[in-house]
């Protein structure tokens, strides 16, 4: 890949005719391998969310049900890019937004300097919002995730939010207890997560209770904090619901 036949710089050839890649140039190298990496989740993205349309369009105008046409659009996708159907649900959503209303995030995501990672965040971050709130604020959420990794960027936009219109943010987030849920998926060797999704306080407090219990366990088992808390809370649950 490296290798191009000359004696120095990216193609520089050591004795045994192994190619080797110039320390000095490797910043540059990543920087490009990055950028160009972006662009083709870019176009990924964009390109999913532009035939799905038409997909969508076409059989719509056939069946006339939306649920059909939206099934049979993603369908196509997932199969197109080999991901499952959700992955291709999610694509065509963060297309769709960069292309209605994220017209900087969507230039930004085209010409390399935003990931996948970030995008999403900003469009999660941003959907539902008024579109005067995502007027006034794009640019410097966009300035946010430039400095940003996905996790902090995520905080701050809420963060932005709030602080723009206090009233909506409270809504919004009112509207998101709606989305309480507990779920399990499988893990590895026998494994499960346990998910939780609830309100900060909620979790607050969830925590608490598990570590209050697993500390209550005797000072002589020998595991350690971690392992002792899903034990002592599966204890907990039984005793209140048995």
């Amino acid at each position: 890949m490296f290798d191009n036949g000359s004696t120095g710089g990216v193609g520089a050839v050591v004795d045994d005719g192994r190619p080797v890649v110039d320390p000095l140039v490797l910043p540059d190298m990543l920087f490009a391998t990055a950028q160009s990496e972006n662009m083709l989740a870019a176009q990924k993205v964009l390109g999913a969310s532009m035939l799905s349309e038409s997909r969508f369009n076409a059989e719509l105008d056939v069946s006339g049900d939306v649920d059909k046409a939206w099934r049979i659009a993603c369908n196509e996708i997932a199969v197109m890019l080999t991901c499952s159907r959700r992955t291709a649900e999610v694509h065509n959503e963060i297309g769709d937004a960069l292309r209605e209303f994220l017209p900087l995030t969507k230039a930004a995501f085209a010409a390399g300097e935003l990931d996948y990672a970030r995008v999403r965040k900003i469009v999660d971050g941003l959907t539902g919002v008024d579109p005067e709130a995502i007027a006034a604020l794009e640019r410097r959420v966009l300035a946010s995730a430039h400095r940003l990794p996905p996790g902090q960027l995520e905080r701050d936009i809420e963060r932005q939010l709030f602080a723009y219109d206090p009233d909506a943010a409270a809504e919004r987030r009112r509207k998101m207890l709606e989305h309480r849920d507990v779920r399990t998926r499988a893990d590895r060797h026998g494994l499960a997560q346990l998910q939780a999704t609830l309100s900060a306080n909620e979790a607050v407090e969830a925590l608490g209770l598990i570590n209050e219990a697993a500390g209550s366990v005797c000072n002589h088992d020998p595991r350690n904090a971690s392992t002792r808390r899903p034990t002592r809370w599966l204890l907990s649950c039984t005793v209140r619901t048995g």
